[in-house]
């Protein structure tokens, strides 16, 4: 099953994309919902906070494997970065290092702007 939604530019964007994943994903392990909830969360956090236009979440869930996208309309590439413990924002690439089994970031062919930043979650 492949779902995928277009969020608005706009703070209210991350949570959105926790409900809609929330109602769309009941059918998953909770603790792996949750990690599910935690990084998508944070990916759209980012394509909010550093990228410009609407954000594009897709959800592939296969049968041994849950995959998230999410797309914005900026090239530049994130940074994993080791931020300070006291420090309120930075971890959200951190976040993915430590709990998915796989992440990356695909560029958008040159005629389209943008990049994918994805993540995969093991079902077994």
């Amino acid at each position: 099953m492949t779902l995928h939604w277009t969020l608005p530019h706009d703070s209210g964007s991350p949570r959105e994309a926790r409900r809609l994943l929330l109602a769309s994903c009941q059918h998953l392990p909770a603790d792996l919902l949750e990690v599910a909830l935690l990084l998508t969360n944070e990916l759209v956090t980012n394509a909010v906070r550093h990228a410009a236009g609407a954000v594009d979440v897709v959800v592939d869930d296969q049968p041994d494997l849950l995959q998230v996208e999410v797309h914005d309309k900026t090239s530049s590439q994130p940074v994993l970065a080791r931020p300070e413990w006291t420090a309120e924002s930075g971890r959200g690439l951190w976040l993915l290092e430590q709990m998915a089994l796989r992440w990356g970031v695909t560029a958008v062919p040159s005629q389209q702007s943008g990049k994918t930043v994805w993540f995969q979650l093991a079902k077994h």
